[in-house]
């Protein structure tokens, strides 16, 4: 979020935001919408994972973390044509996990692993 704003700043927009919700004059949200995707690839583009276990190995030395889950295969770049970024974005981190998504006729997506728990219609929040 901070990148976001900073970014927004720079080019003017008056901003605003809570966790992973974003606001901008109405004039101006095709703006956010570009700045959004192109600081979400600059983030993940980085190795975060990989730099917090090393941060927490160095200050935890006597604990034992288990190893980071291998990337997925998914091109972050995608999301920079997408119409449907929080969507893709979704699926994008379930791809990067590598946990399996699966889908069921009526659009409810089902994740397993950490997310088996997590069941969300997104036909009926008229996402999709």
């Amino acid at each position: 979020m901070m990148m976001t704003a900073v970014t927004c700043k720079r080019a003017g927009l008056c901003f605003a935001g809570v966790h992973d919700s974003f606001w901008t004059h109405a004039c101006d949200v095709d703006k956010l919408n570009k700045i959004l995707r192109e600081k979400f690839v600059e983030l993940y583009s980085q190795p975060i994972l990989e730099n917090l276990l090393e941060s927490f190995e160095k200050s935890f030395p006597h604990l034992d973390f288990p190893p980071l889950p291998e990337r997925g295969d998914l091109d972050l770049k995608v999301v920079l044509d997408s119409p449907y970024f929080l969507l893709e974005l979704f699926f994008g981190q379930m791809a990067m996990a590598n946990i399996p998504v699966n889908f069921s006729s009526n659009l409810i997506v089902e994740m397993t692993g950490l997310w088996n728990r997590r069941i969300h219609c997104y036909e009926h929040y008229g996402i999709v």
